[in-house]
């Protein structure tokens, strides 16, 4: 925690009372977290708001105190705008990947801008890691995902496979571009809105949108099969170091 994060905990202990815990944390899709026991009042906050202004600062304090149910303005204004930490950010961009066994994502990356967003988008784009932790059977798989304060879209491994079809891995690098896009938007109670209206009509722009909506459907279980593989190779991988 350096001198900034220090002063912004402490103005937080200050501002909320002796009943508060101030956990910060990097989590970039749950900003705020308030669990109360009792008089005790459980709270974790992004380490981002170290960054934040003092109207972005005392709108967090008023919602955290419980004087409005409704999230400030202010705050959901840094919260769609807030970028990561740097040292975070340095750590998450390193060692890019973009270059598959199958599947090369920077060249399917200026296909999918230059198709349809006019080539207008600027952003990273990189291989996820293979999941530390994995369930035997069924479950759900995150295939791509948008981080805004990196610029970063990533995509995960378990699609580098010479069964997956480019042209569904084209749907999902455009499916976070469209995040890129549009951006989220936050709710008055602090949720993230990420698939309105507008975004499904964009999503549905994708040239043979059924045909790669069906070839998911039929193939699920075949890419979290893969990804538990992906589990496997990789702790063979480690273990023979």
């Amino acid at each position: 925690m350096d001198l900034l994060e220090r002063a912004f905990v402490e103005t937080l202990k200050e501002r909320l009372g002796a009943g508060a815990s101030i956990t910060l944390t990097n989590n970039r899709r749950t900003f705020i977290s308030i669990r109360r026991l009792g008089g005790l009042c459980q709270i974790r906050v992004s380490r981002r708001f170290a960054l934040a202004d003092g109207p972005t600062v005392d709108g967090l304090v008023s919602y955290l105190k419980g004087e409005t149910r409704v999230l400030p303005k202010a705050v959901r204004g840094f919260m769609n705008s807030a970028s990561s930490p740097e040292p975070l950010k340095r750590k998450s961009l390193k060692k890019l990947k973009t270059a598959g066994e199958f599947h090369d994502l920077a060249e399917i990356a200026d296909l999918v801008n230059s198709q349809y967003f006019g080539g207008a988008l600027s952003f990273r784009i990189a291989w996820g890691k293979a999941p530390a932790k994995v369930k035997r059977r069924g479950g759900s798989i995150t295939l791509g995902s948008y981080d805004c304060g990196l610029n970063l879209v990533r995509i995960h491994p378990a699609l580098d496979m010479a069964d997956v079809p480019r042209r569904f891995v084209e749907f999902i690098v455009h499916h976070e571009l469209t995040h890129k896009k549009l951006g989220a938007r936050i709710g008055e109670n602090g949720e993230r809105r990420v698939h309105g209206p507008v975004f499904r009509e964009m999503e549905r722009g994708f040239e043979d949108y059924e045909t790669v909506r069906k070839w998911e459907k039929e193939n699920i279980h075949f890419i979290l099969r893969a990804r538990r593989k992906l589990k496997s190779s990789s702790g063979d991988a480690k273990a023979s170091k």
